[in-house]
C-alpha cells in the first residue's frame, strides 16, 4: 500500500504470532531465512496499513465527535492520518493519534466544525489549555479589533 508519500508492506511475523505493516523505504538486507509458508486469511491490506500508521505509533489516541458529515470531515484530514466513521447522516467520529495532546487539539480544531473530544482524559485537558491560551491571545474584553 503507498499512503502517497511512502511505501507500506503487509506481512505475517511469526515471532509475534501477528501482521504487521513494514515501511520499505526502512528495509535493507532484505533475505529469505526459511522455506515454510503457512497460507492464512490476512486483514484488509489498506485498512490495516491505514490503522496501524495513524494510531498505533502514537502516545495519545484521541476520539472525537464532529457534528458534520463524514465525507465533510475526510475532506479535511489524509486517510492515511486518522480514521472516521459515521455515527449518523450529521455526525462521525475521527480517530487519531499524537505525541503531544495540544498539538493534536489544534489540529482538531483545524477543520472548523464543532468537535467533542470523547477521550482520552490527558486530550480533554488540553482541549481546555489550548482554549484558555487562545482566548488570552485576543483583545481584552471590551475592546473590537
Amino acid at each position: 500500500m503507498t499512503t502517497g508519500r511512502r511505501w507500506y508492506l503487509l506481512t505475517y511475523d511469526r515471532d509475534r504470532d501477528d501482521w504487521r505493516s513494514l515501511r520499505l523505504d526502512r528495509m535493507s538486507d532484505v533475505r529469505a531465512l526459511g522455506t515454510t509458508f503457512h497460507p492464512r486469511p490476512a486483514p484488509d491490506a489498506a485498512d490495516y496499513v491505514r490503522r496501524s500508521i495513524s494510531v498505533s505509533p502514537y502516545r495519545y489516541v484521541a476520539r472525537v465527535r464532529y457534528r458534520a458529515p463524514q465525507d465533510s470531515v475526510a475532506q479535511h484530514f489524509s486517510p492515511t492520518s486518522v480514521t472516521i466513521e459515521a455515527e449518523g447522516p450529521d455526525t462521525c467520529v475521527v480517530t487519531v493519534g499524537a505525541d503531544d495532546p495540544q498539538r493534536m487539539v489544534l489540529y482538531l480544531a483545524l477543520p472548523g466544525y464543532p468537535f467533542q473530544v470523547l477521550e482520552p482524559p490527558e486530550v480533554v485537558r488540553a482541549l481546555a489549555t489550548v482554549a484558555e491560551r487562545l482566548r488570552r491571545a485576543g483583545p481584552p474584553q471590551g475592546i473590537s479589533g
